[in-house]
């Protein structure tokens, strides 16, 4: 599917995965070790520059249940495309897409509490034979609870 974008260059579809961070759980109970997949995740790539016009492509996103503990369930996921997209030029676009980590889910409170994701991403011939794009990228997020405070080193303290 083509897409052209609007006067004002806004076309992004609502479950693009590098905005989409929540975990799409299966509809059958799952226990350590099972895997399940989420293949709704689109992405435009911009398909042709002069044109403007993009193309949605389908990226599935692969979850393994790790463990169980004190209520806190630890689920490890990546993120590929549905189907191999072998233009450097489209590859490119996707780079910091292309996520994989842990997601420490709080099974009472249905709340994530941590979430860490990474990326290690090179292309080669996106802008000619001898061009390469090398991404790296490490993001750590957790839950702050209420009266508890940031520091400056990445921890907190409670007030």
């Amino acid at each position: 599917t083509l897409v052209a974008l609007d006067a004002d260059g806004n076309v992004k579809p609502a479950n693009d995965p590098s905005k989409n961070f929540l975990v799409e759980f299966p509809d059958r109970p799952v226990h350590v070790g099972d895997a399940w997949t989420d293949d709704n995740l689109k992405v435009l790539l911009q398909v042709d520059r002069t044109l403007k016009l993009f193309r949605s492509f389908a990226l599935l996103r692969s979850y393994r249940l790790l463990s169980v503990k004190d209520g806190l369930a630890t689920i490890e996921f990546s993120t590929t495309p549905k189907t191999p997209i072998n233009e450097p030029e489209l590859r490119v676009q996707l780079v910091q897409r292309l996520l994989t980590g842990t997601i420490v889910f709080d099974l009472k409170r249905g709340v994530i509490v941590s979430r860490k994701l990474t990326a290690d991403n090179k292309v080669f011939g996106y802008n000619g034979a001898q061009s390469l794009l090398h991404v790296t990228m490490k993001q750590v997020e957790q839950l702050i609870e209420k009266g508890d405070v940031a520091r400056g080193d990445g921890k907190t303290e409670s007030r």
